[in-house]
């Protein structure tokens, strides 16, 4: 046990190191102070709600423990009831603020950069920043602001952080780009659209021309709904909108495709796999091998890397009348501790990771519009927040610690309601809510019809004021959007079918940057490459095409009849030359070529033979010398 405690507490410091560096790397990308931010914390009082896991040993649960009636059949206490568990204390209504830093922190202004320079210039319009009121939710130490600095000033600050002054285009999609992945060290870029295709981009190996290296379709006629990198950058997660989840390694290649359940079981506890289309699917921030997919059948299931079978705990959806009801997106909590699903009857529910309990352990009844697709939720890297963008054109952002205080009461708002913002159209089920790499603003895009623009939005995270607002996508929509927090670079797709990597030379590092500076290789006067073949299939119909050839072999092998039929003969009535493979076909193809012989009248038929009978009779040759006189024997009815 020792031995085991002491491999955990390197490996702690080891994430601990690791992570450090990369926030190092960021804030130097950024210009900020290396050291910000690596003051050490206080530690924390044990909270009371903690559960026993071992001989000794208490583990902390982000829910704590409940009634022994929650999960049980026959009621108990109502979900708004519940407990806090392990949820920080709210806030006080009358403390006084932290003390404030002495010098001011946060981004500094950047120098005035030349017009020109390789790539292009932001794409649309920027709205000014808005000069709304403080409305008292966040103050201006909670955003990395020195107590010197004006909230104009403040505001000015975060706008100048943002990395929009060049783009990058990434074409070849056909249809709206709906699905989005980029690996921590912003190397590699995957898409997904709605022609359910899969677009693989490498900044490092491709130039200003950005051409993808590989594309290829998952699932045939199905629109890709999510892509997700694991940590390390050698995996990644698809949901491919059928009723499977598919894992690839870094260069593409299927490694599992995870089962599908059983449609006729009722019960989705008992079924080995999604029986209806998957949504979403995120992975575990902190345990490796692990994920979680969303599925429409009304369930959470949660997976293991290394098994195509290798469900681990599946998650009901919980309505008040006993319905099935889907779930539209999914996350996990920063700390790995809870999990989040947004269901379609415009409510939020949770879980912790933990347990597997037969309810979820709180619920927000009501968080969007019922019907609506919420497209995304999204934790603050402090757990204190939880931002929701919902199909029913809002953003709503939630109190985590104020989720076990108290009962929602029909018709009104939950208590963790902290904020809502208004006028954000949302027309596909995948538009994103992300936080930006310093974790002070929030970032969504809008939806716009053919003659609009779509929008990316920034907001700063406490007072949840508009910091600055650009015009993306003109004559389309913002819907998939990446922060890189490393490289400080933004991944934003339309519904033109085009991402567009915005950066900015000054503020951003590697990346789109390496793509961009490099220019196309010119094309060699004296290079030859022959011309590809013209197919024209309608042109000759004599003419047989190779292809459909083979498809048609192709098929046969799948048939079970073709495939064991023994060889057709050459020669008779079977010849492939011949109308069929029987005697009777054959026979009616010879008799059928005499023309008009079914309109032919049989006794003319019979008489036209009748000279040659008499002078050469068949039947009574035997009796030509004897009886020359044929003598026939006549007879009446009445006779006999």
């Amino acid at each position: 046990r020792k031995r085991k405690r002491k491999r955990k507490r390197k490996r702690g410091k080891r994430r601990e190191t690791e992570r450090k560096m990369d926030d190092e790397a960021m804030m130097a990308a950024m210009g900020l102070p290396t050291g910000f931010g690596n003051a050490k914390k206080r530690r924390r009082k044990p909270v009371v709600g903690t559960t026993k896991t071992g001989k000794g040993s208490q583990a902390e649960t982000p829910f704590g423990q409940f009634k022994a009636s929650v999960g049980r059949r026959g009621g108990g206490e109502s979900l708004g009831e519940r407990g806090r568990g392990n949820f920080p204390p709210p806030p006080a209504k009358e403390s006084s603020p932290p003390p404030l830093p002495p010098a001011v922190v946060g981004p500094p202004m950047p120098p005035p950069s030349p017009s020109g320079g390789h790539g292009k210039e932001g794409g649309g319009r920027d709205a000014d920043v808005e000069a709304q009121e403080h409305d008292g939710s966040g103050s201006e130490h909670e955003n990395g602001i020195g107590e010197d600095v004006s909230r104009e000033q403040t505001l000015h600050l975060l706008s100048s952080s943002i990395p929009l002054s060049h783009q990058l285009f990434l074409r070849g999609h056909t249809k709206a780009v709906t699905a989005l992945g980029l690996d921590k060290k912003c190397s590699r870029l995957i898409s997904g659209g709605s022609d359910y295709n899969i677009r693989m981009w490498n900044f490092a190996g491709m130039d200003s021309s950005a051409q993808s290296f590989r594309h290829f379709e998952p699932s045939s006629g199905h629109q890709i709904r999510a892509i997700e990198y694991d940590n390390t950058g050698s995996c990644f997660i698809v949901a491919p909108g059928d009723t499977q989840v598919r894992l690839y390694n870094r260069d593409g290649k299927l490694q599992y495709a995870y089962k599908k359940g059983d449609p006729y079981i009722s019960d989705m506890k008992h079924t080995k796999g999604h029986v209806a289309a998957v949504t979403c699917c995120k992975f575990d921030p902190i345990v490796a091998g692990r994920f979680m997919s969303a599925s429409s059948d009304g369930t959470l299931r949660t997976w293991r890397f290394d098994d195509e079978e290798g469900q681990l705990v599946v998650m009901k959806a919980f309505h008040k009348q006993a319905r099935r009801i889907a779930f539209t997106t999914c996350a996990y909590s920063p700390d790995g501790k809870i999990m989040v699903g947004a269901a379609s009857d415009g409510s939020m529910q949770f879980w912790d990771s933990g347990a597997a309990p037969q309810r979820p352990t709180h619920m927000i009844e009501g968080a969007h519009e019922a019907g609506s697709e919420t497209s995304c939720v999204v934790f603050t890297r402090d757990n204190r927040y939880l931002v929701s963008r919902g199909g029913d054109d809002t953003m709503k952002v939630w109190d985590v610690r104020m989720l076990g205080t108290g009962r929602q009461q029909r018709g009104r708002p939950h208590p963790a309601l902290q904020h809502t913002i208004e006028d954000l159209p949302n027309f596909y089920a995948t538009t994103s809510v992300v936080m930006s790499p310093c974790d002070n603003m929030v970032v969504t895009g809008t939806s716009a019809r053919a003659d609009g623009t779509g929008l990316v939005s920034f907001y700063r995270k406490g007072c949840w004021t508009r910091v600055r607002q650009a015009g993306i996508v003109p004559g389309g929509s913002a819907i998939r959007i990446i922060w890189n927090r490393l490289r400080n670079q933004l991944a934003v797709s339309g519904s033109d079918g085009v991402v567009r990597m915005l950066y900015d030379p000054e503020k951003s590092t590697k990346g789109a940057i390496l793509a961009a500076s490099r220019d196309p290789r010119p094309a060699d006067p004296y290079e030859y490459c022959a011309p590809p073949p013209v197919r024209a299939p309608h042109a000759n119909q004599n003419k047989r095409d190779f292809q459909s050839l083979k498809r048609k072999r192709e098929k046969d092998r799948m048939d079970p009849i073709k495939s064991r039929r023994p060889a057709m003969t050459t020669q008779g009535p079977g010849a492939p030359n011949n109308a069929g493979s029987s005697l009777t076909q054959h026979l009616k193809t010879v008799m059928g070529k005499k023309d008009g012989w079914r309109l032919e009248d049989p006794r003319e038929a019979i008489l036209r033979h009748a000279r040659e009978a008499e002078e050469n009779p068949l039947f009574s040759r035997a009796y030509a010398k004897t009886q020359p006189q044929t003598i026939f024997h006549h007879s009446s009815d009445e006779e006999e």
